[in-house]
């Protein structure tokens, strides 16, 4: 995709993976796609999630505006105790390849949390919504922390104490700015119930 802010449906991400897995007989192909995502690839609102000045103030705007660059899931972000799940659901119906889908998510939780947290950031657990491959050895290294599956949602855990972290990248001129975008972009999305 040459622009991040563009929106690309969720069926047709499902889709592409389907006949990608078909093509090359690969099982793992969500785990290469997220391989590759970062948190410039939210385009604006990765930007803004960069210069805010704590990592709470960050996931606060991905689960406030996610659906400027996804419009077919949720983000959440829940503490209970010393533990925080940062957690991602698929809401949209009849979406192909979802444990694909939810590969892709998870890596791409875990490197926004490496860029805002340090690259040495690792999840005490990643939960999965959907039944253990046949080979989740490609995942579990990829993610780097325990896999439960069977999960409700996608979800991330890892201390609380983390959500206080001050950004280094935190700019409140260049925050402004990207929040004045993503407004823009909002006013023009088009509306539905």
């Amino acid at each position: 995709v040459e622009d991040p802010d563009s929106v690309i449906p969720v069926h047709l991400l499902g889709r592409m993976l389907r006949r990608g897995m078909e093509a090359t007989g690969c099982e793992h192909l969500g785990v290469l796609v997220g391989r590759r995502s970062s948190l410039s690839s939210l385009g604006a609102l990765g930007f803004l999630m960069q210069s805010s000045p704590t990592v709470a103030a960050a996931l606060e705007a991905l689960g406030r505006h996610l659906h400027v660059h996804d419009r077919a899931a949720v983000v959440t972000v829940n503490t209970v105790g010393p533990w925080c799940r940062l957690g991602y659901l698929i809401t949209a119906a009849n979406v192909e390849m979802l444990d694909q889908l939810y590969n892709v998510a998870a890596l791409a939780g875990v490197h926004i949390m490496q860029a805002l947290c340090g690259p040495g950031w690792r999840a005490q657990e990643v939960c999965l919504p959907f039944d253990p491959p046949r080979d989740a050895t490609p995942l579990r290294q990829a993610l780097g922390a325990p896999l439960r599956f069977g999960a409700q949602r996608m979800e991330l855990v890892f201390p609380a104490a983390d959500l206080a972290r001050p950004l280094a990248t935190a700019d409140a001129l260049l925050h402004r700015m990207m929040s004045e975008r993503i407004a823009e972009t909002e006013s023009m999305a088009p509306r539905s119930l």
